[in-house]
């Protein structure tokens, strides 16, 4: 039976040292510590982050509209052909001209790139926010090719000449919409949409800016 206690006590007391040994190079928290209180130190800025750059397809406009391009090819004796966006006096004079008339339709997007996010961009204290967004860009201009129609076309047009041609329609599409200040309304939606998400957040005091 003393046998039996001596091996018990040794046991113990090898579990009691080994414990000791390990909590000396922090392997295991000491006991102290095990249920000391933490201090709980959350960083809101990169969920923020994160939860704003999702909603990018909530801060964009659209624009779709209809453009005529006028376009005449020319040529003069030693000159190569050249293509003209509208119309050239000298080529009607001489007749010697070719004309493309297309008619497309199309839609213009533009909006505001949150990928371009970063901290730096936020300032968080307490329920006091401020954030810094990327101005309103262009993101995308859509011409289907079922969307352009050929008006008329006299003469001989090249594919290369047709898709020059397109190019300035799709030209003329970003034009007017910037005409229409789609980038204005892209920034008042972004500004609009990010204070709402913030105010949902808990946010008190919220400054909402896009960058110059």
């Amino acid at each position: 039976m003393i046998r039996t206690s001596n091996k018990l006590f040794l046991v113990i007391a090898g579990i009691i040292i080994t414990v000791y040994l390990l909590q000396q190079v922090n392997i295991i928290p000491s006991f102290k510590n095990i249920f000391k209180p933490k201090a709980v130190i959350i960083d809101n800025t990169p969920i923020l982050i994160t939860e704003i750059k999702s909603m990018a397809q909530l801060m964009t406009i659209t624009v779709y509209d209809e453009v005529v391009i006028d376009s005449l090819k020319y040529e003069q004796p030693g000159l190569l052909g050249k293509i003209l966006s509208y119309s050239s006096p000298l080529a009607i004079h001489t007749g010697n001209y070719s004309e493309l008339v297309l008619i497309a339709k199309g839609k213009v997007i533009a909006g505001t790139n949150l990928q371009e996010l970063t901290d730096k961009d936020f300032t968080v204290l307490e329920d006091s926010v401020s954030v810094t967004i990327p101005s309103a860009t262009i993101l995308d201009i859509i011409t289907n090719p079922s969307d352009i129609e050929t008006f008329s076309e006299t003469g001989h047009w090249t594919p290369n000449e047709i898709t020059i041609v397109k190019l300035q329609a799709k030209k003329k599409l970003v034009y007017r919409a910037l005409e229409q200040n789609v980038l204005q309304k892209a920034n008042q939606q972004a500004l609009l949409v990010i204070d709402k998400f913030l105010r949902a957040a808990g946010f008190e005091k919220i400054t909402v800016r896009t960058r110059n």
